[in-house]
């Protein structure tokens, strides 16, 4: 008993973490080679992967419709980290067009990351609301749902032009000076 408390107390710091190491390395660290962020990225994800499996995600094998319904709405929450926790790698989006142009191939993939992130949280909460619709909190579950639902197409819409239209904009500012 007390092992599969340390594992579920690791998992769940671990877990906790992610966020704050993602951000604090991308900032620090900055942009570094893609042999070395893919591999580290790689195992990032599949300790997350069994920290979540730890922590519970294992009951979608249970018979039980809620304990599915409620674990499934939280991978969906965990899910964007996943993709997110790559951006340690890459750093901060470039100053400069010409930094920009010089990786805009690893550009367009974080900001692709990006809204497959957003769409996950959608969806996470979407399963979410539908957990709380007959509970005390189906006021702000529906709240939170509608805000959303609201806000995910803009930012589908601004991630898609930092990935697709800003990098051909530089091409044509660095190729006319």
């Amino acid at each position: 008993m007390k092992r599969n408390n340390l594992k579920r107390n690791l998992s769940q710091v671990y877990l906790s973490l992610v966020p704050v190491w993602v951000s604090a390395f991308g900032l620090i660290v900055g942009y570094i080679s893609y042999k070395v962020y893919l591999p580290v990225w790689i195992v990032n994800v599949c300790l997350m992967v069994t920290a979540a499996w730890i922590l519970g995600l294992h009951v979608i094998r249970s018979p039980d419709a809620e304990k599915k319904q409620l674990a499934i709405g939280a991978f969906f929450l965990i899910v964007p980290y996943l993709f997110i926790s790559m951006f340690f790698g890459l750093g901060p989006p470039p100053d400069t067009a010409a930094a920009w142009i010089a990786t805009a191939t690893e550009q367009q993939i974080r900001f692709i990351m990006l809204i497959i992130a957003g769409v996950f949280i959608a969806i996470g909460f979407a399963v979410l609301r539908e957990k709380l619709k007959n509970t005390n909190g189906n006021f702000y579950s529906m709240l939170g749902f509608a805000s959303i639902m609201m806000a995910i197409p803009l930012f589908i819409i601004n991630m898609i032009w930092w990935s697709a239209y800003l990098p051909e904009v530089f091409k044509i500012m660095t190729a006319s000076s």
